[in-house]
């Protein structure tokens, strides 16, 4: 097989090839695939694929550079007619199969982000997509089978500036090498400097996101790669120095892989380590000894079906999950990266290397089309039947089988929102349209993400109480609260985190609260520690105030929608196999101890909602809402059948808190 590649190639023999290059991509790419595989030590080798941003920087900027030194000018058309044959053949062979899969094993919400991803990736914007939707790391991206391709498209945007930025310089203006380093060397530190000004500046509340996934903050990496073209002579004829520098890089690559984790904020500095660890290795051609390691055979042919490698690997992973409803066992991994590698040859043998071969050269009079047309078409209805499959399901489409449509769900996502939006907010305080701190009750909803279901829960009973007054804080994600001098505050100017934590601080404001209500999953979780001295904080700056905690409830390993649809049932979300979380008896395994300082009082949800305190007596359906849609934050129509039961079981309570009587728990049931 090996042999094979090697031979069958259509750049190994060519008089510009670097072996050892594609001795790194097989280094990047096993740096990925084993990072999403879950293999032991390979946390950080997400890192592997800044090596391939840094290896198209380089060769890229060769490509472009040799073309005008040579012909004095430069051929956009026949560079991107390559970049046409290079990518798109085998990204709609992965594309198709993947929407065959999909509509075989997804249910109609996740075939509704699949057909808006379908586009976005064929289009080259999935990263843009995925930057709106989540963070790479969180749970929900193995359910994205075409995340991965958040990387393609960042190259394929950086494809459609760069050669024009080179063009500009060495082409139309004659300016030389001289001033394309000037301008690479600013670049460099422009993009730099935009992941420290987001990372410190805090202009969104998922910067991670920002920087991971969109181009300007990734330019730097680039620019390390097309360093490489000028800094490559001066190390020519140096042996010694490239085997030091082939030795150094690899190892900055490995550490990388090896120390790195989710944690890490990426790219910003973090990525300059792996980054110049991959130019190291490039301007390192002439290593003997140490090339050894990436230069031999083995390394060259996975080097080679490194792109189909990559374009594969992640959704066999994700569509395994959803076919076995698990995470894949040691013998599932290996099987999977079996499948990867055979499906990536098959790629590279039958459709890579034909259409290459049929790339136009740097001599070539004229472009022929065929391929670079159809291709083209291809993905034009790759992006028309992604945005149709995405549109119908939107428009409640629902395929045989299905309880809830993708309209139905987002709908009802969004839905949960709605009274908490409409809501007085701590950070508009003077809106007497929707505040009036005159009333005898002023309540303040506190908490995470769940603070909107507890507000519709209180609002169900006290909405319409012309003596109550509910006031939302909006959430304390985000906001990167900081505890000192007894004292809480926020430097986060996104989302008004600032002036929304201060207000909590401010004793004026305090002395008028007569009730806080802290609405969060899992309360007593170790992560809750700092809300719990927020609250302690609240307490001694007005010792009256009164604290009531609304419980957990519970948490499915997969969003509940999805198990509803799957199993066609909606006690799917309350069978044992599915739930990784109930809030019985939370507070006898709190596990952390910053609640022991607080005097409050506890709303058990779960005992409300599952009264005979087992999963099979939990409310499962409510006005033909699932009790949530994802995997914990509950349904607009379960927290108003909270709200109902919090005024009938926990009638004294609210009384005793200095609530008048709930209406709502005499007359409604």
């Amino acid at each position: 097989m090996i042999r094979l590649l090697l031979r069958t190639s259509p750049i190994v023999e060519s008089e510009n090839y670097l072996r050892h290059v594609d001795g790194l991509r097989a280094v990047a790419v096993l740096s990925v695939i084993f990072y999403h595989f879950g293999i032991p030590y390979m946390d950080g080798g997400f890192v592997g694929v800044d090596v391939f941003f840094v290896i198209s920087g380089f060769l890229i900027t060769r490509l472009i550079c040799d073309e005008i030194q040579k012909t004095g000018q430069f051929s956009f058309k026949r560079f991107y007619a390559r970049r046409v044959r290079r990518l798109a053949p085998a990204l709609l062979v992965v594309l198709g199969f993947s929407a065959i899969f999909a509509i075989v094993l997804l249910t109609p919400e996740h075939l509704y982000h699949f057909g808006r991803s379908l586009a976005a990736s064929a289009l080259s914007v999935s990263n843009v997509l995925f930057w709106t939707e989540a963070g790479y790391f969180d749970a929900d991206s193995h359910t994205k089978p075409l995340l991965h391709t958040w990387s393609l498209s960042i190259e394929e945007q950086f494809y459609l500036l760069w050669p024009g930025l080179i063009a500009l310089l060495m082409v139309w203006l004659r300016l030389g090498q001289g001033a394309l380093v000037v301008v690479v060397t600013v670049l460099f530190c422009g993009s730099l400097a935009l992941n420290h000004l987001w990372v410190t500046g805090s202009f969104d509340e998922n910067y991670r996101s920002t920087i991971f996934f969109l181009l300007p903050f990734r330019v730097y990496e680039f620019a390390i790669g097309a360093a490489g073209v000028f800094v490559l002579p001066f190390f020519r004829g140096r042996q010694h120095v490239q085997e030091v520098l082939m030795v150094s890089g690899l190892a900055m690559i490995g550490w990388s892989v090896i120390t790195y984790n989710e944690d890490v904020v990426f790219p910003y500095l973090a990525g300059l380590i792996p980054c110049l660890g991959a130019l190291f290795v490039i301007v390192s051609s002439e290593a003997k000894i140490a090339g050894r390691l990436i230069s031999n055979n083995v390394s060259v042919a996975i080097g080679l079906i490194s792109y189909s490698l990559y374009l594969w690997h992640w959704p066999f992973l994700v569509f395994y999950g959803f076919a076995t409803g698990s995470t894949p066992s040691l013998v599932g991994v290996l099987i999977l990266i079996a499948a990867t590698f055979a499906a990536a040859f098959l790629t590279y043998i039958y459709v890579e290397t034909p259409c290459r071969r049929a790339a136009p050269s740097q001599s070539a009079r004229s472009v022929k089309f065929n391929t670079v047309s159809v291709s083209l078409l291809a993905l034009g209805l790759v992006v028309v039947a992604g945005a149709g499959t995405s549109h119908a399901l939107r428009l409640e489409y629902l395929p045989s089988g299905w309880a809830l449509s993708a309209g139905d769900i987002k709908q009802g996502m969004a839905r949960r929102l709605e009274i908490a939006g409409q809501s007085c907010k701590i950070a508009a305080l003077d809106d007497t349209t929707k505040c009036d701190l005159a009333r005898p009750n002023i309540v303040l909803l506190l908490g995470n993400s769940h603070e909107p279901d507890g507000y519709t829960a209180l609002h169900k009973i006290y909405g319409q109480d012309p003596s109550v007054q509910l006031i939302s804080f909006e959430s304390m994600n985000g906001c990167k609260i900081q505890l000192k001098d007894r004292t809480a505050r926020s430097d986060v100017g996104w989302g008004n985190c600032k002036e929304r934590v201060a207000r909590l601080m401010e004793p004026s404001f305090i002395k008028k609260l007569d009730i806080v209500v802290y609405a969060s999953h899992q309360p007593f979780a170790g992560n809750k520690a700092k809300a719990w001295r927020v609250l302690q904080l609240m307490q001694q700056l007005n010792p009256n105030l009164k604290i009531l905690v609304l419980g957990g409830f519970l948490q499915t390993r997969a969003p509940c929608s999805q198990l509803i649809n799957e199993a066609g049932s909606f006690e799917a979300c309350t069978q044992t196999e599915n739930v990784t979380y109930k809030g019985l008896d939370e507070q006898n395994f709190a596990r952390t101890k910053a609640h022991r300082n607080v005097a409050y009082s506890y709303i058990d949800t779960f005992r409300l909602l599952c009264p005979n305190e087992r999963l099979d007596s939990c409310v499962t359906k409510i006005n033909g809402e699932p009790v949530f849609y994802d995997k914990h934050h509950l349904s607009f129509s379960l927290s108003q059948r909270l709200g109902r039961l919090i005024a009938t079981k926990y009638s004294d309570m609210l009384v005793s808190a200095g609530l008048p009587p709930p209406v709502v728990g005499r007359n409604e049931q």
